[in-house]
């Protein structure tokens, strides 16, 4: 796959800021509204995002850099040391917490064909109300967007590291428009909240290789980051936090 592996801009523009709840906060309230009691995550790190969420989890990530106490509050807490891709060849979630999943985080690898494909393993375990929340979707900054490891030179998010996986948000809206998805005004870097699942969608599955191809093709970037941040409606996240106005997102 040709793709484009670095975003060298001098001044980077402020694309758009994100001034709502922060979004392990955001995570926390979405997972007691929704009351879930099955928990899946990809991209651990620190553990930060894990702690916040006290039901039956599940977490994968190839390298655990654990600073938080995240098995307290929980029944089961399992932790996958390996890539998402080698942990939906080798184990269902289902199987360890015994049923589908209510609510997943996906932050896993920053480039948009492992966002892809951790949305396509995820949404075939979700229980059809559940809740996928994708991170880092919203970058304040195109420099930020680099495909490998450069972070951000700009003063407000120096060092900030999305990677390219905006472009998964934007195949999700166009391919699959059957999902309902919700952009939220989460910081640093956004957070997308998606329901309406469909555990039996193949539509992605069958045009993977083109819809990856496609989005590598992209020859302006900075131009493509822009036209979508523009034509995406961000909801503001605050008023979120009244129960009864998530819950009508999570289940209308």
């Amino acid at each position: 796959m040709n793709v484009r592996h670095d975003f060298p801009i001098a001044a980077p523009e402020v694309l758009i800021r994100h001034g709502g709840v922060p979004y392990v906060r955001f995570l926390s309230h979405a997972a007691r509204v929704a009351e879930a009691e099955r928990y899946l995550e990809i991209g651990t790190n620190s553990g930060r995002s894990l702690a916040a969420v006290s039901c039956s989890a599940v977490a994968i990530d190839p390298q655990f850099r654990l600073s938080f106490q995240v098995a307290d509050g929980k029944d089961l807490c399992l932790l996958y040391r390996m890539t998402s891709d080698a942990y939906f060849r080798r184990f269902d979630p289902r199987d360890a917490l015994g049923g589908p999943i209510d609510l997943a985080f996906l932050d896993g690898m920053h480039r948009f064909e492992f966002l892809l494909r951790d949305f396509m393993h995820v949404e075939k375990v979700m229980r059809r109300n559940g809740v996928v929340f994708l991170h880092d979707c919203l970058p304040p900054t195109a420099d930020m967007t680099a495909r490998r490891f450069v972070g951000s030179n700009h003063p407000e998010f120096t060092g900030f590291w999305t990677g390219d996986v905006w472009k998964t948000a934007d195949i999700l809206r166009r391919f699959r428009p059957d999902l309902r998805m919700t952009f939220l005004d989460c910081p640093p870097t956004g957070l997308v909240m998606i329901t309406d699942l469909d555990p039996e969608s193949t539509v992605l599955t069958d045009r993977y290789s083109e819809i990856v191809s496609e989005a590598a093709r992209i020859d302006d970037e900075e131009a493509a980051l822009g036209a979508f941040i523009r034509s995406t409606e961000i909801m503001p996240s605050t008023p979120l936090l009244a129960e009864e106005e998530l819950q009508l997102l999570i289940r209308p």
